[in-house]
């Protein structure tokens, strides 16, 4: 039902609000007083030829608007017509909103619920909608494409034929699925070879992600090794030489250590300075001692780390992708090769599910087909 019509810079009218209240409305006026501009009005909401006569000629005012507001019953054959043409329902209780515009060039544009529509389409859900009769106009009882519909009004199955509706689109989307699933299966076992190969080489390969990281730093370590052997070595020595840094500040900290009661707290801070700085040296010469032992010059490490690294580079060249994603480009040929080698059981549940929707269908659309024949003899 048409429960309201919003026109805005139509030919005479500025902006006019009409609502709609249930049974008869009749709109009464002088001639010359607008009727029929509001009846023009309502058919570009409902998809008619827009003209830029309708716009009006005042500088600055926009585009002709229209937009008309209908509550559809709930099951109404006008929302399967949406759900067919992939346009969002409205909530139970909503409306269904028509909105057009045309600017003073004469371009229109159409929109159901705010999702862009043809003017065609528009048109099709407009005489779903609502009929427009006139001394010359076709009437709708007339056009055979609204027969199967009042047929279904009449016998009360318009529930039934949107559950049919229903049935055959989830039944055209599993065949879709079970196509889809065929095509990619299809091309996956021309690419088995490769792919298995892949898999393979990648295996015996096993990339591990951060591993290029670890690898080109030690192998800049290795590379550097003299000297950065030397430079550690003379640090350890300047630590460690004669008594040692950590003998020298043990020392400081057991003097003053002696007079901490005489010192009255004074020494506290101090004390606790001197044994950070100490366990600090300590934990600095033991890193040292292992970076030196890293950095020791080792061609056969060397050799072996830079085999390493040229190996995982020149996989990641092969495959255009980058050293830390080999480890997932091997869990993903894992994956294709595992569905290559379960196609049967894949396959078998989707036909499964396309034959079980394909029956239902048949069923509920031979119910459907007796149920019409009925109607149309009662």
């Amino acid at each position: 039902m048409l429960v309201s019509l919003a026109i805005g810079n139509v030919v005479l009218i500025d902006r006019v609000d009409l609502e709609f209240g249930p049974g008869l409305c009749v709109l009464t006026g002088e001639t010359g007083a607008g009727k029929s501009i509001l009846l023009d009005s309502l058919g570009l909401a409902l998809g008619m030829r827009a003209n830029a006569a309708l716009v009006r000629t005042q500088p600055d005012e926009g585009p002709a608007t229209v937009t008309a507001t209908f509550m559809p019953d709930q099951n109404a054959p006008i929302l399967s017509m949406l759900t067919d043409h992939g346009l969002n329902l409205p909530d139970e209780g909503e409306p269904i909103i028509l909105r057009r515009t045309v600017d003073a060039a004469g371009r229109s544009r159409a929109f159901v619920n705010d999702q862009p529509v043809s003017a065609s389409l528009m048109r099709q859900i407009g005489e779903a909608l609502v009929e427009i009769e006139g001394q010359f106009a076709t009437q709708g009882l007339m056009d055979t494409a609204n027969h199967r519909s009042a047929l279904d009004g009449f016998g009360g199955l318009d529930e039934l034929r949107s559950r049919v509706s229903g049935i055959y689109r989830d039944y055209r989307d599993a065949e879709s699925a079970l196509i889809d699933a065929q095509n990619e299966i299809a091309r996956a076992r021309e690419e088995e070879d490769y792919i298995r190969h892949a898999a393979e080489e990648l295996a015996a390969l096993d990339p591990q992600p951060g591993e290029e990281t670890e690898l080109a730093e030690a192998r800049a370590l290795l590379m550097h090794g003299e000297q950065l052997v030397e430079a550690l070595s003379a640090a350890e020595t300047a630590l460690t030489k004669g008594d040692g840094v950590e003998d020298r500040i043990g020392a400081a900290i057991r003097s003053l250590a002696r007079q901490t009661e005489a010192a009255r707290g004074r020494f506290d801070a101090i004390l606790d300075a001197l044994e950070r700085a100490n366990d600090g040296i300590a934990e600095g010469l033991l890193q040292l001692q292992r970076t030196m032992a890293d950095a020791e010059p080792d061609p056969n490490r060397l050799d072996t780390t830079e085999e390493r690294l040229f190996a995982l580079r020149a996989a990641a060249r092969k495959h255009n992708t980058t050293v830390d994603a080999l480890a997932d480009l091997r869990k993903a040929l894992d994956s294709k090769l595992a569905a290559i080698e379960d196609t049967g059981q894949a396959l078998g549940a989707l036909a499964e599910k396309r034959d079980r929707l394909k029956a239902d269908y048949i069923q509920q659309a031979g119910s459907l087909n007796k149920k019409r024949i009925k109607a149309a003899k009662a």
